[in-house]
């Protein structure tokens, strides 16, 4: 695992390369494989003040997801990635990287963070995100990419804009996960890919949100 602190930037967020064992990435793969009948066309989630967040249809996302939580509620230890994905999160090398970070939002995630959701979604040929904000309560966003290597396809890069005139580009890499604020607005850039690439090769990311729950 390669933990990298960013901190040329106006807020400081983590790229952690290696973030996933060759193994168990590909065997996340293989669950999202088993889940492709779970998977349904992206709705953006729409928060009024007041209200609880609701799915609506426009032209921001085109993707497939589903949130894993809810397909495994009756029994989350049968879902790999759910077994293992908070506990890469907050693994003792990434615990003790948050608190030399020597940023609040992070020393926050340590001390107050006692529930999480995880969200699936892929990418297949003409897929997007575009420029967007995660929505409260989650206050960090753990984005890790997944695909089969070598990749089959371009694009799919994540995108953090700190302005209307700047922004950073992450290239996509398998097995990588970058660690950012949730406010944030960022992108996931057009995917290029032949129409016939099986689904095991498509894009895959995985969301995971830590909150607090009172």
């Amino acid at each position: 695992m390669n933990i990298e602190l960013v901190t040329d930037a106006p807020l400081k967020y983590f790229v952690v390369d290696d973030f996933l064992s060759p193994e168990l990435a590909g065997q996340m793969i293989d669950e999202i494989c088993r889940l492709r009948e779970q998977l349904q066309p992206g709705r953006m989630r729409d928060q009024r003040r007041g209200q609880q967040p609701r799915a609506i249809e426009d032209q921001t996302k085109r993707n497939l997801e589903c949130f894993l939580d809810a397909v495994f509620a009756k029994d989350r230890s049968a879902s790999v990635i759910l077994n293992n994905l908070g506990q890469h999160v907050f693994s003792p090398k990434l615990q003790q990287a948050y608190r030399d970070s020597g940023d609040m939002l992070f020393s926050y995630l340590l001390v107050r963070a006692n529930f999480d959701q995880t969200h699936l979604a892929a990418w297949g040929p003409g897929h997007y995100y575009r420029k967007h904000v995660d929505l409260p309560p989650c206050f960090l966003t753990a984005n890790v990419m997944l695909s089969t290597e070598p990749q089959k396809f371009r694009g799919g890069d994540f995108e953090i804009f700190w302005s209307q005139t700047e922004s950073t580009v992450v290239p996509f890499r398998p097995r990588r996960m970058v660690l950012f604020p949730s406010a944030i607005p960022h992108c996931v850039t057009d995917i290029e890919m032949a129409d016939d690439v099986e689904f095991r090769d498509w894009r895959f990311t995985l969301q995971y949100w830590p909150h607090y729950r009172a």
